[in-house]
């Protein structure tokens, strides 16, 4: 047989590149010889994939997703993409990053289960399953439980997608796709004895193997909530707006069989509709519900759309093995005719004296760009603006110093020693910009009422965009202008004002975009009215005010340990003081907020619902955290945001970091509990215990009259 091993990482909380090519190495060691392997990769860094890719070579194939998709998804695309390239499999091979396969015959064993032909899925055991305990085994178990003959699924039970093997019926019969789709986080393995009773073969876990399972690798569902916001529960938790009370309540559904999440009673099967074998009686009416309820269709998601790329071609791999990153980009947006704008600049960078230094030339333009030393990336509408276009420039690049260019201006011969000079820098924010012309940087707008200067023609730290920026070399709310106002002004409220070299950058040819200067300039403002109520970062937005940060847990026999802070994932801001409250089942805090704290949220123990407000822009965002989830959560709550929580729980313990120090009720803003326009619903039925503070407090109407302009 034919086989297809597909092994998924995702880096969207941090890599595991040393565990990732251990895990690997051990599918290669397998005995099992006509297995093709591909990694399917979700948002690891373009270090990660590096090494990746010069450890194994063309011996695996090297699928990177830069954007954020379920586990399920990449996987799809994943066979999809390796069948255009080998052709049909006969099975396909779902490893999670968790998974080590030190039994070197696993995947022989596992294809002699499958040449019975009686089986169109089957499982590993592992040494920690949650899906388990219903059939009657044990969670954790490092010795096998299942021996001597394979366990066959019954209806409507299931383990975890850990280690599991796939029949191309499977993905014949389900539209070019193995796995269902469309769930968040939980509940794909509940679907999958329909899916093999649809098509009229069973799902065994295999026998006397059992695969180690390391829990705390990528995390599970890393980047998705365990819990609906909508409906705050785990199995009405899908994707595309689609809510599975559409399937529980159909009767066709549940005359012809279909069931989900019945180890959790949500919807068992209609024994009736199924033969004493297990085989379906109306297999094409479950499988075509099957198909309308678990799968994505093109209008919720087109798989031709997803991005698969390989690891960057930039990327300088030495004769001993070392990767290294180029020493400096130049990002070049053009949208203008290429012979006599970018190819004179372009032709400029390749004449600098670079003494020695690696460099590459990164365009970004509605069509290709050719020439030495350049990577072309093309948009695809020539009016997006230069600040999304230098932002993508970027992502696509690996300097270790970023150079921002325009396409009228050249650079003097010796413009690169300016990344000695920020090499040597004892500065926290390693930026420094060119002087332009001969002539010093115009200082701040007047209302600005700062003493520093536009940040023009600026060079960066790879180090400090990361650290510092948010990954942005222009804040992604500018069209085409005053981004470099924005970068001095920040700079200079930083305590490091933006400051120019002795290396000059000089006017190729005269001319000028002013299309997008009002709106530029508004947006400007506005984010220095912002800042004025309390710092905001670098790369600030009103769509990425509210932050959510997910952190696997460790479960053992003692209990569990986890992460809930982590220096690293919150930037810039800098917590002083933690509190934390305990409540009873009903009790309700909040809305409470300052127009100059960030406020770190979580939930140690028990289940709160959390909902947040922004007071200027009416918009609302409502979280469940729970304390016993298998996933833990945080919160990121900025200055003038509301937050209140409720307990769901018998009880629950609130923990909050603060950025400023807590002074007194009095210095915190507080609105009514129940405000008619922030409209929380909370759930009355279990109680409505608060406090004297938030029932006598006045309503959001007289805060915004207050406080917002």
């Amino acid at each position: 047989m034919k086989i297809l091993t597909v092994y998924n990482t995702c880096g969207i909380h941090r890599d595991s590149t040393s565990w990732y090519i251990k895990c690997i190495n051990s599918i290669l060691d397998q005995d099992y010889n006509n297995n093709r392997v591909a990694i399917s990769s979700c948002q690891n860094s373009p270090t990660c994939l590096a090494d990746l890719k010069q450890e194994f070579g063309d011996r695996v194939d090297l699928y990177h997703f830069p954007d954020r998709y379920i586990v399920n998804t990449t996987f799809n695309k994943t066979v999809q993409e390796c069948i255009k390239k080998y052709g049909e499999f006969d099975a396909y091979l779902f490893l999670d990053s968790g998974i080590v396969m030190e039994e070197k015959s696993a995947i022989s064993k596992g294809v002699e289960a499958l040449k019975t032909n009686l089986y169109s899925m089957v499982s590993f055991q592992t040494d920690t399953d949650t899906g388990l305990q219903p059939l009657g085994f044990l969670q954790d178990s490092e010795v096998a439980q299942i021996v001597d003959e394979d366990f066959v699924m019954p209806v409507g039970g299931a383990c975890n997608l850990h280690a599991q093997f796939f029949t191309h019926d499977i993905y014949e019969s389900f539209n070019s796709k193995v796995v269902p789709d469309v769930f968040a986080a939980y509940c794909t393995e509940s679907t999958f004895s329909f899916i093999n009773a649809s098509i009229k073969k069973n799902w065994a876990i295999l026998k006397d193997i059992v695969l180690k399972h390391n829990k705390n690798v990528d995390g599970a569902s890393a980047g998705y909530s365990h819990v609906s916001n909508k409906f705050r529960n785990p199995w009405n938790n899908l994707l595309y707006d689609r809510n599975a009370t559409d399937f529980i309540n159909d009767p066709e559904a549940i005359e012809y069989g279909l069931g989900y999440e019945e180890c959790g009673n949500v919807m068992l099967h209609n024994p009736d509709a199924y033969t004493k074998a297990g085989k379906a009686r109306h297999p094409k009416k479950l499988k075509d519900l099957i198909v309308k309820y678990f799968y994505s269709c093109d209008s919720d998601l087109n798989y031709d759309d997803i991005i698969s790329n390989p690891i960057p071609e930039n990327y300088v791999v030495h004769e001993n093995g070392d990767i290294t990153y180029k020493d400096i980009s130049f990002l070049l947006p053009t949208n203008r005719d290429v012979q006599e704008y970018a190819s004179k600049v372009i032709d400029n960078i390749n004449h600098l004296h670079f003494n020695g230094k690696s460099y590459e030339i990164i365009t970004v333009s509605p069509e290709e760009i050719k020439g030495d030393n350049v990577l072309s990336l093309i948009e695809p509408s020539p009016n997006r603006g230069s600040a999304i276009a230098y932002n993508e420039a970027y992502e696509a690049s690996s300097g270790r110093y970023i150079v921002l260019c325009t396409d009228d201006h050249v650079f003097d011969k010796e413009a690169p020693s300016i990344v000695g000079m920020l090499e040597n820098s004892s500065k926290k924010y390693k930026v420094l910009c060119f002087r332009a012309n001969n002539a010093h940087a115009p200082n701040l707008p007047d209302y600005t009422a700062s003493e520093g200067i536009v940040a023009r023609f600026p060079v960066f730290s790879k180090d400090t965009i990361e650290t510092h920026l948010g990954g942005c070399v222009a804040n992604p709310q500018f069209i085409h202008h005053f981004s470099d106002n924005w970068l001095g002004y920040w700079l200079a409220q930083e305590g490091e004002p933006a400051t120019e070299c002795d290396l000059y950058i000089r006017t190729a040819i005269s001319s000028s975009d002013v299309g997008n200067d009002e709106k530029d300039e508004e947006t400007f403002k506005n984010l220095v009215n912002r800042y004025r109520l309390g710092r905001i970062p670098y790369n600030f937005s009103n769509e990425m005010d509210v932050s959510r940060f997910l952190y696997p847990k460790t479960f053992e026999s003692r209990g569990n340990q986890f992460t809930f802070y982590d220096d690293r994932t919150h930037g810039d801001v800098v917590f002083v003081q933690d509190k934390v409250s305990k409540s009873h089942q009903g009790v309700i805090r909040g809305f409470h907020g300052d127009n100059k704290t960030w406020k770190l949220i979580t939930c140690l123990h028990g289940t709160i619902r959390l909902i947040v407000y922004d007071i200027d822009s009416d918009e609302k965002q409502d979280y469940i955290l729970g304390g016993d989830d298998t996933t833990h959560q945080t919160v990121l709550v900025p200055p003038r945001f509301l937050n209140a929580h409720q307990c769901l729980s018998s009880t629950c313990i609130f923990l909050y970091k603060w950025s400023e120090y807590y002074e007194g009720a009095q210095q915190q803003w507080s609105v009514h509990y129940n405000d008619t326009d922030i409209d929380p619903k909370w759930n009355l039925e279990i109680g409505g215990v608060v406090s004297q503070r938030d029932s006598g407090a006045g309503s959001l109407h007289e805060l915004q009259k207050q406080v917002c302009k």
